[in-house]
């Protein structure tokens, strides 16, 4: 009940982080995506039941607050994080510099398939201005993350994965 307490505590202060700090700071090259590093954290580190009620409830949250297609994120993290656990079992992790790329692929994916859904739909900018925003976006997540994901480790806001 603890973890789940502060789960929702870092999930809601991570979101105001991103709305009403780093929104401000955002631009074509810079972009943060706070709580896309919450889901990939859970799902290098959590079950995958975890890391998939995660994906779909921050997914949600965020549609909510960004005004966006609602579902459309939680539809994108479900594949990605299911990438991510597949890929997390095969490697040894013992270090913040093996994660850290896993959580830029999984920015990225789920930030790529969003640039192709919305090219696809024809709202919004070109295809080359939401690849390069995608990529932006995976590598200040990304950065970010060398001080999250420590932060993460030492609330304890997931059990451990499965052997």
């Amino acid at each position: 009940m603890l973890r789940k307490l502060r789960f929702t505590v870092c999930l809601f202060a991570l979101l105001i982080i991103q709305t009403a700090v780093l929104h401000r700071f955002s631009s074509e090259a810079v972009a943060f995506d706070l709580l896309c590093l919450l889901v990939a954290y859970v799902a290098l580190e959590g079950t995958l039941r975890t890391a998939l009620w995660t994906a779909f409830a921050v997914g949600i949250i965020q549609d909510l607050t960004s005004l966006g297609p609602l579902g459309l994120s939680a539809l994108l993290y479900v594949p990605a994080v299911l990438l991510l656990v597949s890929i997390r079992d095969r490697l040894v992790r013992e270090s913040l510099l093996i994660d850290l790329p896993l959580v830029f692929l999984f920015v990225l994916l789920s930030n790529l398939a969003r640039a192709g859904l919305m090219s696809l739909l024809a709202t919004g900018p070109q295809m080359n201005v939401l690849l390069s925003r995608a990529f932006a976006l995976a590598a200040c997540t990304a950065g970010t993350g060398v001080l999250l994901v420590p932060l993460f480790h030492r609330l304890g806001l997931v059990s451990s994965a499965e052997p």
